[in-house]
This record gives structure tokens, sequence and C-alpha cells, in this order.
């Protein structure tokens, strides 16, 4: 029975695990598969008749992740791997530093009063948009998860918390949706 192991960029918790398992079960000749979250790695025993590599990584780009073949063995994280995590938390960073830098402006516009929340007071412009990009850079690497549980229609975490970016922007809690949009982030990273 061939075997093949597959690095898959954005496996990083149980959730993705769930779903590749219940993504791959549907196709043909998938007979057993086994884990490695902290290197990011699936190893899939198959039927060689019934399916393939190809067919596997496809199974898996599906999923909004994306896998491509090991051709080693090695103990280490691979480079790709350490690129995606590398730029998670470069994103993570530059949402929390945006968020820091829009409360600054906002304090120094509007005082103490208005950036805790006093309804009288508006969030400044320039603020509102420094916490608008804190929000993109918090789930910008998320954002190919959501759109693939839109497709398949079947809600995650993910799609959960970009659902409560928008809400907190759509009713112009520009700050919360920063927040939360950064420590979702940083749980990830």
């Amino acid at each position: 029975m061939p075997q093949v192991t597959l690095q898959v960029h954005g496996l990083d918790c149980a959730e993705e695990v769930a779903l590749l398992r219940t993504q791959l079960a549907s196709l043909p000749g998938v007979q057993d598969l086994a884990f490695d979250i902290l290197r990011g790695r699936m190893t899939v025993a198959f039927d060689g008749l019934q399916t393939n590599v190809p067919a596997l990584v496809g199974e898996v780009d599906k999923t909004g992740l994306r896998a491509v073949e090991c051709r080693d063995d090695s103990s280490t994280v691979p480079r790709g791997n350490q690129s995606d995590r590398r730029r998670r938390v470069i994103l993570t960073v530059c949402s929390g530093l945006l968020i820091l830098l829009g409360l600054t402006v906002h304090i120094s516009l509007t005082g103490w009063r208005a950036a805790i929340g006093a309804a009288e007071l508006r969030t400044p412009l320039i603020a509102r948009l420094l916490y608008l990009v804190a929000s993109i850079c918090g789930l910008w690497l998320v954002l190919p998860k959501v759109w693939a549980a839109i497709r398949r229609m079947r809600p995650d975490m993910n799609l959960l918390m970009a659902v409560a970016v928008l809400g907190a922007v759509s009713i112009g809690e520009d700050s919360e949706a920063a927040t939360v949009s950064f420590l979702f982030s940083l749980s990830l990273a």
C-alpha cells in the first residue's frame, strides 16, 4: 500500500485535522491518515489503484489549505512552514502595533474619555483607518480558510472570527474589530 507525506501549509490546529479527515474520507482508496501538527505534515496511506498523490493534493486544496509532497523525512521544520510562521508573526505584530498607533491617535485627538467608549464622541477617521488596517493584518492569513468554509457551506472558527470582525466594523466598533482580529491572529501564531 503506497504512503505519502504531504507538507500542509495552514495546518495549525485540530480543527484543520478534522476538516482534512472529512475531506479525504470522500476520496476512494484513502486507507489511513496520520497528522503531525507541529511540523504541518499529513501522512496518507492509500490504494494506488483508486487514487494518487495529485488527487490527494487536490482534495487538500479544496479545504483552503495548501499541500505539497515531502521528498525527505527530516525531523526539522521545513523551510516553507518556517516562512508561513514568520509571515504570521509579522502580520500579528503589525496588527498589534497598528492598534497601539490607532489608540494613540484616538486619544491624542479626542482625549481619554472618547478612547474608552464615550458614545457622544466619534472616532477620528485616521484612527478608524489604522484600526481597519490592523483588522486586515490580523485576518489576512485566515481569509483563504474563510473563503473555503463559505464555498463548502460548513462554518468553522475562521469564518466565525471573520463574521465577528465584520460585525464590529458594521456597527462602528473599529477598535473592537481590530482587537478581536489581533487576538485571533495571536492565538494562531
